[in-house]
């Protein structure tokens, strides 16, 4: 049997070999391989329409090519998630190496809510709640071990806040969890253990006796996370929280809606401004001399509609009081960069960017195409997905096809990458809701392989550009579906392709 020291070690060289340890504090900074690093993060929970969030990821593969691009094109480097990554996951990882980002990723309590249930390690329930927590999380963190793009693990979100509904006792039990949940990854991994975080609701919590949490109480705390909704200013944030803490701060969240509740009506040239005076306040806090921000992540990406209401189907205005707020309400359904509509393929939503997202470019260096936003969404042709070999109306696993149509790209691109790309420039493709690996796209073609997990069947394939979905095309899916590309097959022992005539 191995020992647990043993074990230990072991893993530490996985994450050691494997480049993992990129990130570290020092004193109240963080840096990446050496070089300070400031966190410019959008919130990216993007549940579709019609959809409530689960402890899992749980939307289709294909938005991260949807949506990722456009977050890196509006000079952010992060995102922050919130439901488990589930294991083997790999379209998320792809999106991320191949537009530089990085990740904030949530390790949610909420399967673990129940307000008869105790956190308290003086009790045999709480030690035994706590011991399976603590199992799940150490578990949970193993299959970063061979990740490069993982900023810090966020374990909770806001557990001590409303802290009687989720479990009995003190919230000082979860902070005492939340050290130890750090102290079993510098047991596990040593001194390749990634940064552990938790997100707290502005800065109650901070610096609470009663709680143990102050510094010396949390050792290994990485850093706080701050939810900062205060309106349109910070209004005193940072001073409150240079009383609070020496330790390096992230403000996990930040954010207005784009819903007037005095006008009944979107306005998203409040959210844009609003914007624009936050991220200008944050980065003159992060450049003055001694500060322990380290960053901040805008919430949200997109519209989540299941936060306006009781049906997710519908774009509700429910709202809570938010002094500050343009309105005097937060509107959580109404957050987003962007805003979204349905299309006839469940789960893939269609974008549509509000100012505030060339507002945040503006802010943080991005840099968006000269036409922005696109005047044309892409569109698919009549029976415009097809495979590529025989140009039939019949495509198979694994098989290449076609997908004719208009505004499908903005330019010619190609690539014989392994694995291919699942974006090129701000294009992607899906069929049964599954991202499309590419060979080519121009505006009015593009080219790729059909994935290989595509059920047989009749499935729907449509195409994004900057966002925006095309129309929705319907693809039969057969086991096999053979389809010879013209002058694509030289017979053996003849200096000429095959074709109809000499084939």
């Amino acid at each position: 049997m191995i020992s647990r020291s043993l074990l230990g070690s072991l893993l530490a060289v996985l994450f050691a070999t494997s480049g993992n340890a990129q990130f570290e504090i020092r004193g109240s900074r963080l840096y990446l391989d050496g070089n300070p690093f400031a966190v410019r993060g959008v919130a990216y929970s993007p549940t579709p329409i019609g959809q409530t969030p689960g402890p899992l990821l749980q939307f289709s593969d294909c938005l991260y090519n949807r949506d990722l691009p456009l977050i890196a094109m509006a000079g952010a480097n992060a995102v922050r998630t919130y439901g488990r990554i589930p294991a083997g996951e790999r379209a998320l990882w792809q999106a991320l190496e191949k537009n530089n980002l990085y990740l904030l990723a949530g390790f949610p309590l909420d399967p673990y809510y129940d307000p008869r249930a105790t956190l308290a390690a003086a009790t045999d329930a709480g030690r035994a709640l706590r011991t399976k927590i603590l199992s799940d999380f150490r578990q949970y963190a193993q299959q970063f071990q061979n990740k490069k793009r993982l900023i810090a693990l966020v374990f909770g979100a806001e557990v001590g806040n409303n802290y009687n509904q989720k479990f009995t006792g003190s919230p000082r039990d979860f902070y005492s969890l939340v050290n130890d949940a750090a102290a079993a990854l510098q047991a596990d991994f040593g001194a390749a253990a990634p940064l552990v975080t938790t997100a707290v609701a502005d800065v109650a919590d901070i610096n609470q006796a009663a709680l143990a949490t102050r510094d010396a109480d949390l050792p290994g705390l990485s850093f706080w996370s701050v939810n900062a909704y205060r309106g349109t200013t910070f209004s005193g944030l940072f001073d409150d929280l240079r009383q609070k803490t020496g330790k390096a701060v992230l403000l996990s969240e930040f954010g207005v809606d784009a819903w007037d509740s005095i006008r009944g009506a979107e306005d998203a040239d409040a959210q844009a401004a609003a914007l624009r005076s936050l991220t200008e306040q944050l980065q003159q806090e992060m450049a003055r001399t001694g500060s322990t921000v380290i960053g901040g992540v805008w919430f949200s990406w997109s519209d989540e509609w299941w936060r306006g209401g009781s049906d997710p189907s519908t774009h509700g205005s429910a709202g809570s009081a938010a002094p500050g707020f343009p309105d005097g309400l937060s509107n959580g359904a109404w957050f987003g960069l962007f805003g979204v509509s349905a299309t006839d393929a469940p789960g893939l939503d269609s974008l549509r960017p509000r100012p505030a997202f060339a507002a945040l470019a503006a802010e943080w260096g991005g840099v968006l195409p000269q036409e922005w936003p696109p005047s044309k969404a892409p569109s698919l042709s009549p029976q415009g997905v097809v495979n590529a070999g025989s140009l039939a109306p019949s495509l198979a696993p694994g098989s290449l096809a076609s997908f004719f149509g208009q505004d499908l790209a903005a330019a010619s691109s190609s690539s014989l990458d392994s694995p291919l790309p699942l974006q090129m420039h701000l294009t992607s493709a899906c069929v049964a809701s599954l991202p499309v690996p590419l060979l080519f796209a121009n505006p009015g073609q593009i080219n790729g392989e059909v994935p290989w997990e595509t059920p047989v069947g009749t499935a729907s394939a449509l195409v994004y550009r900057a966002g925006a979905a095309s129309n929705v095309a319907p693809v039969e899916v057969h086991n096999v579906s053979p389809g010879i590309l013209d002058h694509g097959v030289i017979p053996s022992g003849k200096p000429c392709p095959v074709s109809v005539t000499n084939g």
